[in-house]
């Protein structure tokens, strides 16, 4: 050992190191560098009989086995690679860069559905089939009808026989068969051919069948779409569903008993419809009736010899009866009424009971909140009030009394109650008074309102805040007063299904001209140039030149549009407009009823129809929106669109220098939106002619036509995008004189607003006092007595207002003051 490690301290010398300070000569730790040493060294000499010979032969068996690995996973790729490999092979293609696309080529054209809805399968929940007959249709059908079409998806009415009158109210199909056996296999190829794949679920259903129709949409809503469901009150048969408690279908139930339509038909039961029913969904699906589907179960209650009157009252106390949804036979339509009108109590007073116990619920629960139950608003369940970020987003509250509002806006000072404003006023006082005597025992007979306050806020609804003056009958008539605090909340919102319309439509502008909008004609007729005619915007106009009248045998010297005609010529052979730009010379018109009866040959009987003015500013971007705006809103055979356009206010009286803005600016003080104009109006030519037919003599322009009409909906609504210039406007004097002072009304109000009159006002009166105070400085000459006065005319414009008399000292005889 002495010598090893002399050994290694002369090895370490050699490379450096000193032997002694080495940590190699400690004891425990040579042993193991010798250990290490002679583990390598044994290795390095039994490596090379160990490995195996690399020749030649081995080299091609490798490339061989690769080979054939790369061949079975390009020729089956989808089979799984072997768990003894130990690399999957892949192979990568090149793809070219110069590919030649041919654009000429013909490619399938690809047509997506108007609604999402449709592209992503979504479906309907609930379509009901009524059968009916020629002689039950009138009463029972109506009956069932009006209880029931309101709370499903579609309802539709099936007879096999045409009533002698067909019902106007409700959809309805006869097919003119008198086989009543053979009306449910007609009603299954009706719906084959046009409601197939559009709803979840089909219900079949007699009409002397009394449905809660809402309660029964909810447990529809909590079945699974994908469940075969056969559903129904058991008949007679008790494998199949009777047709007057329901038979409820599922989609794929349905789809496929329309596959075995021709069997249904020729295994027809002659006297109950309910089994032919029955017998084609159990050969199709090979389902039996049942009262459940999933988790949900169906409850009913058959009634027989029913009478309202005398059984009620033991009915009532049944909870069967309560909780049923289905109740057959119906025997007569009042009946049917009756039965309605006591669910709908009941369906109320299960309502106000769970709105008890939910303010019950909030006010317990208060107590655990941050604020306790001082954070509780008024009233419970109420959204609480609207508070103001700044002092300029206050809700005003309007002032008003029995017959009269006060500064209701900004244009108005007073205005009487009417209409809508007074039906609302006369329904809240009688909710007070009703109020107050359930409150107090006195007997309180509302004599007048002495102060109201009333205002909307977004967040809550209606608030009032009145005071009463009442008449307490038990004591003796005296008056007293009460202060009422009243909330009318928001309802719910509800989404109006409306037809899906296109905004590819196009629209045929109609602009009369008047002789007094000429000066204007050219700004407008280039703008519609650039706005319309050179980006090809689906427009057409005419413009109607109103001529003014004239008297029996008086020939017109001039034509006061001689130079609009010149123009709108010009530019059509310059554009070639082919009919899009045209006029046309108008007489006798008094309203715009007069423009559309005359220009009526001019569209086709589907065209959209648009009324426009003079003073609209044009552009591109905003004309071709305002332009879709239109055509969405407008919607043939349900909606016209009467848009309310941003009038500027009289440059001259808003801005304090000059140039003025070309464009018109939208501000509060720049001008307003006017809600007396309907000069704007939109419609479809089929839905004109339809209301034109029923024009009474009261109405007197497009939109009091459209109003009593009724049968479309009028759809008035701000739009951002119809600017108009500030032009004065012609009234016509030989008009009624309602339009005429609305006429004047316009005018006044579109003139400028409070703000900037209020400034005119004053700077006009400061400069009349101004040269009132400077003519005091003048001297004042008296002319001789005995001279000649010779008289002077004066320009109007030149006379200046007389000074003011210097004020009168007047002596208190009782205390000696000067007044």
């Amino acid at each position: 050992m002495q010598l090893l490690q002399k050994f290694v301290g002369l090895f370490f010398g050699l490379l450096g190191f000193p032997a002694q300070r080495y940590i190699c000569f400690r004891p425990y730790v040579l042993p193991v560098i010798v250990g290490l040493c002679l583990g390598i060294t044994i290795h390095m000499m039994f490596v090379p009989f160990l490995e195996e010979g690399c020749d030649m032969s081995t080299l091609r068996r490798v490339a061989a086995r690769n080979s054939k690995m790369i061949n079975s996973h390009s020729t089956k790729p989808s089979q799984k690679p072997s768990t003894t490999d130990d690399f999957e092979a892949r192979i990568v293609k090149h793809v070219p860069t110069n590919v030649s696309v041919d654009k000429n080529a013909v490619r399938p054209k690809v047509t997506r559905p108007r609604y999402i809805a449709s592209e992503l399968g979504m479906k309907e929940k609930l379509f009901v089939a009524v059968l009916t007959s020629s002689n039950t249709v009138d009463k029972l059908g109506v009956a069932m009808d009006k209880t029931l079409t309101k709370h499903m998806t579609k309802v539709i009415f099936f007879s096999s026989e045409k009533p002698k009158q067909t019902p106007s109210d409700f959809t309805f199909v006869a097919f003119g068969d008198r086989h009543h056996e053979l009306l449910p296999v007609h009603v299954l190829r009706y719906i084959r051919e046009h409601y197939a794949d559009m709803y979840d679920f089909y219900l079949f259903i007699s009409d002397r069948t009394y449905l809660r129709a809402e309660r029964y949409f909810d447990l529809v809503e909590h079945i699974s779409v994908r469940e075969d469901v056969y559903m129904g009150v058991p008949g007679p048969d008790r494998n199949f569903c009777s047709l007057e408690g329901g038979a409820l279908l599922s989609l794929s139930v349905l789809q496929q008993v329309m596959l075995k339509l021709d069997w249904c038909t020729s295994n027809i039961h002659s006297d109950n419809p309910s089994i032919t029913l029955g017998r084609c969904v159990h050969f199709a699906s090979q389902k039996m009736c049942s009262t459940r589907a999933g988790d949900q179960t169906l409850q009913y209650y058959q009634m027989e010899d029913f009478d309202y009157d005398s059984d009620i009252q033991k009915l009532k106390e049944k909870s069967e009866f309560n909780q049923s949804l289905t109740f057959f036979p119906m025997p007569d339509d009042f009946s049917h009424y009756k039965l309605h009108r006591y669910f709908c109590m009941v369906e109320l007073n299960t309502t106000t009971h769970e709105i008890e116990k939910a303010k019950m619920d909030i006010v317990d629960l208060s107590e655990h909140s941050p604020g306790g139950r001082d954070s509780l608003s008024w009233p419970l369940g109420v959204q609480s009030q609207y508070k103001p970020a700044n002092r300029y987003s206050v809700i005003q509250w309007t002032y008003f009394t029995d017959t009269h509002v006060y500064l209701e806006d900004e244009l108005t000072n007073i205005a009487e109650v009417t209409g809508a404003n007074k039906l609302d006023i006369v329904d809240v006082k009688k909710f007070c008074v009703e109020k107050l005597n359930e409150k107090y025992p006195s007997q309180y007979i509302l004599k007048k309102i002495i102060n109201g306050y009333r205002r909307f806020d977004p967040t809550r609804g209606m608030e009032y805040i009145l005071d009463l003056l009442l008449l307490d009958k038990t004591n003796r008539n005296s008056e007293t007063i009460k202060r009422v605090h009243l909330v009318r909340p928001l309802g719910k919102v509800e989404l109006v299904p409306m037809p899906y319309v296109t905004k590819g439509m196009m629209v045929a502008m109609i602009l009369p001209l008047y002789p007094s909008d000429v000066a204007m004609f050219d700004s407008f007729i280039d703008l519609y140039t650039r706005a319309c005619l050179e980006t090809q915007e689906l427009a057409r106009l005419i413009v109607a030149l109103i001529y003014p009248r004239t008297s029996s045998g008086q020939a017109r010297k001039t034509d006061p549009f001689a130079a609009a005609k010149a123009r709108i010529n010009d530019i059509s052979k310059k554009f070639d407009t082919k009919g899009m730009l045209s006029w046309k010379a108008l007489e006798n018109v008094v309203s715009d009823i007069n423009i559309m009866d005359q220009l009526i040959s001019e569209f086709k009987t589907d065209g959209l129809i648009l009324f426009t003015t003079v003073n609209v500013e044009m552009s591109g971007d905003l004309t071709t929106t305002y332009l879709n705006r239109v055509r969405g809103n407008t919607i043939k055979g349900e909606q016209v669109f009467f848009p309310m356009g941003f009038w500027q206010y009289k440059p001259n009286l808003i801005y304090n220098k000059r140039p003025y803005p070309s464009s018109v600016e939208v501000g509060q003080r720049l001008g307003l939106f006017d809600v007396k104009s309907h000069d704007h109006a939109s419609f479809y030519l089929s839905d004109y002619q339809a209301a034109r037919k029923t024009l009474s003599k009261k109405s007197e322009d497009i939109f009091s036509m459209f109003i009593s009409y009724k049968k479309f909906h009028v759809f008035l609504a701000v739009e951002p995008n119809l600017k108009l210039k500030w032009m004065n406007i012609s009234c016509d004097p030989h008009v009624s004189t309602t339009r005429y002072q609305q006429c004047i009304t316009r005018n006044v109000e579109g003139l400028a607003s409070q703000h900037h009159l209020a400034l005119l006002v004053y700077e006009q009166q400061s400069e009349i006092i101004s040269q009132s105070q400077s003519s005091l400085h003048k001297a004042e000459i008296i002319p001789d007595r005995n001279e000649p006065v010779h008289a002077v005319p004066v320009e109007p414009e030149k006379l200046q207002p007389p000074p003011p008399k210097k004020p009168i000292i007047v002596s208190d005889k009782n205390d000696g003051k000067k007044s």
